[in-house]
C-alpha cells in the first residue's frame, strides 16, 4: 500500500500545481479585463510611437490634459 502512495505522489503534486496555475491564469485574466474596462490597459500599442509618445497619450487619456 505504501508503494502506491509513493509512486502516485508526483502525479498528485503535478495535478495540484496545474490546478493552482489555472486559478492564477483565471485571476490574471479577470484583472486584465478590469484594467481594460477602466482604460488602464491597452492592447493595441502603436509600434510607430516612441515610449514617450505612448506615455503622453496615456496621461491625456487618463487625466484629460
Amino acid at each position: 500500500m505504501n508503494w502506491i502512495i509513493t509512486k502516485t505522489q508526483p502525479i498528485v503534486t503535478a495535478l495540484s500545481q496545474i490546478f493552482t496555475t489555472n486559478q492564477i491564469a483565471e485571476k490574471l485574466s479577470d484583472r486584465q479585463q478590469s484594467l481594460r474596462s477602466l482604460g488602464l490597459l491597452v492592447d493595441d500599442m502603436d509600434s510607430e510611437q516612441t515610449p514617450l509618445e505612448r506615455i503622453r497619450k496615456r496621461i491625456n487619456l487618463i487625466f484629460g490634459i
